[in-house]
């Protein structure tokens, strides 16, 4: 990946604020896997490896979801911060099989492939059996409205507490129904999820430990929500 001198000194202060000591995953993503086709920005990849190394420090435990994987840009860099304990479930509607290759040379265990809309998601006994283990869900499939509503239900869903859900395409004006979608979605839960930040084409949404829902009652909402006949469909934009 060529980086313009101005991102390069800035690669190399956001890793020695944010990344312990060493070689951080985002400086191994950038030497070992520079030329993954796909759409994920360079401010997009700090913003994460400072997120997803905060959770590390801060001891927020869970697995991996990104609905939406086309090559693995985004894939791959995520899962570099995943522990080898903790599962990566990745979805996409068409085959991933450069993905799966790339993802396998560092963690060849604990990865589930799934080829299917992420509107079938709740189908699999695997996912419907995890509710409360993911910390990071990153939604990046067919940015229609409905489908971005039904993508970040899964999401609550799924998520623990301090878990983090990434929503692609936020404030896009090619895609006014998906900002509309999650706007909807927070006001929904003014006291369990909330924004954290949004820029570089992306918007963060936390679910509060101090949620005043409880954790229960919360997953059967979503869950009622995911079988009420949502149509998603887990593809890059």
């Amino acid at each position: 990946m060529d980086l313009e001198p101005d991102n390069e000194l800035l690669c190399g202060r956001m890793l020695g604020m944010f990344s312990p000591i060493g070689a951080s995953p985002l400086q191994r993503y950038l030497k070992d896997f520079p030329d993954i086709p796909g759409f994920f920005q360079f401010e997009s990849m700090v913003i994460w490896d400072f997120l997803l190394t905060a959770q590390e420090r801060l001891g927020v435990k869970g697995n991996l979801l990104e609905i939406g994987v086309y090559k693995g840009k985004s894939a791959v860099l995520a899962a570099l911060y995943m522990r080898p304990e903790e599962w990566c479930v990745f979805v996409d509607i068409s085959p991933m099989p450069e993905s799966e290759a790339a993802i396998r040379k560092f963690r060849p265990a604990n990865n589930l492939f799934l080829q299917c809309r992420s509107g079938d998601l709740m189908s699999h006994r695997e996912l419907r059996e995890a509710a409360g283990t993911f910390r990071w869900c990153h939604v990046d499939a067919d940015h229609t409205g409905y489908s971005t509503m039904h993508d970040m239900e899964v999401a609550a869903y799924l998520l623990r507490e301090s878990g983090i859900i990434c929503i692609d395409e936020f404030f896009n004006f090619r895609y006014p129904q998906l900002t509309a979608a999650v706007y909807q979605f927070l006001a929904a839960r003014p006291f369990d999820f909330k924004m954290l930040f949004c820029g570089a084409n992306k918007c963060y949404q936390e679910l509060s430990e101090f949620s005043s829902s409880p954790p229960l009652g919360r997953r059967r909402a979503a869950w009622a929500w995911c079988r009420s006949g949502a149509c998603g469909s887990a593809s890059v934009a």
